[in-house]
C-alpha cells in the first residue's frame, strides 16, 4: 500500500474535512499493514546460567529477562562501555551487547 503522491489539501470547508479523514484513513493502513506482518517469529531461548559474575553476550537484536534470583545486579556493556542498571527485569539489547550478571542465587535468564 502506498499513500497518495498528490499532498495538496483544499484551503477550506468540507473537501478539506473529507480529504483530511482519507489521509487519515491512509495512514491508519500503512500503520496497521506493518503491525500486522508475521514474517520475524518470536523467538525464546533459555540461558543456562554460569557463575557470579556471569556475562551473556546477546546473538541477535531482542531482549535479555532476568527474573528470580538473591543478590542481583545487572551491566550493559556495549563496545567496552559498562552501564550499572540495578536490579532491572528486562534489557533491550543489540546483536553483540553484553549483558553482565552478578548474583548470589542465581536468576532465570531467558534471551527473547
Amino acid at each position: 500500500m502506498s499513500l497518495n503522491p498528490e499532498p495538496r489539501l483544499p484551503a477550506f470547508g468540507p473537501a478539506l474535512v473529507i480529504r483530511l479523514t482519507d489521509l487519515f484513513r491512509e495512514v491508519l493502513r500503512a500503520i496497521n499493514s506493518v503491525l500486522s506482518r508475521t514474517d520475524t517469529p518470536l523467538t525464546v531461548a533459555a540461558v543456562t546460567v554460569g557463575a557470579s559474575p556471569f556475562s551473556y553476550v546477546a546473538p541477535a537484536d531482542g531482549f535479555v529477562s532476568i527474573v528470580g534470583g538473591v543478590g542481583v545486579s545487572v551491566a550493559y556493556i556495549r563496545q567496552g562501555v559498562s552501564t550499572s542498571l540495578g536490579g532491572v527485569p528486562l534489557v533491550p539489547v543489540k546483536r553483540g551487547d553484553t549483558v553482565r550478571i552478578t548474583y548470589t542465587t542465581a536468576p532465570t535468564v531467558t534471551f527473547i
